[in-house]
């Protein structure tokens, strides 16, 4: 890895499903490139552990309130090789010192599990709106 604490250079190949998605975001025009496909993942996955964390805060306030004792804590291939900086760079610092990710690989897979979450969902959205619309007699 980069000295630079706001920089991370990778070259890996990403296999299987998040390398089906990949091509999907591409294709979809959700993301622009291999580079822009791993920052927005890192962030959802970013952002997915801060709502986890949050939520594990909660929880063991309300364990402290009620006197309980809180516990302790595919087919496809794409190859990918570009440098990442910035806060894509920072999070990904940030998973490996808490031992959430050991490998940069096992990041950048769990970070497109979290973005394909996302992508997903907002499909969702979208297809609710159609459908109500559609209902409304708006299509």
């Amino acid at each position: 890895m980069a000295e630079n604490t706001n920089e991370v250079r990778i070259n890996t190949e990403i296999r299987g499903e998040p390398a089906r998605w990949l091509e999907e975001w591409i294709a979809k025009g959700y993301v622009s490139s291999y580079r822009d496909a791993v920052v927005c993942a890192l962030r959802a996955l970013h952002e997915e552990i801060v709502e986890e964390d949050i939520k594990d805060g909660q929880r063991r306030t309300a364990l402290r309130c009620l006197g309980e004792e809180v516990p302790n804590n595919g087919n496809g291939r794409k190859r990918l090789n570009f440098t990442l900086n910035g806060k894509a760079a920072e999070y990904l610092r940030e998973l490996q010192k808490r031992g959430l990710v050991l490998k940069t690989p096992d990041a950048i897979v769990q970070a497109f599990r979290a973005l394909h979450k996302k992508v997903v969902e907002q499909e969702l959205k979208e297809i609710q709106h159609k459908r109500v619309l559609k209902e409304l007699g708006y299509e």
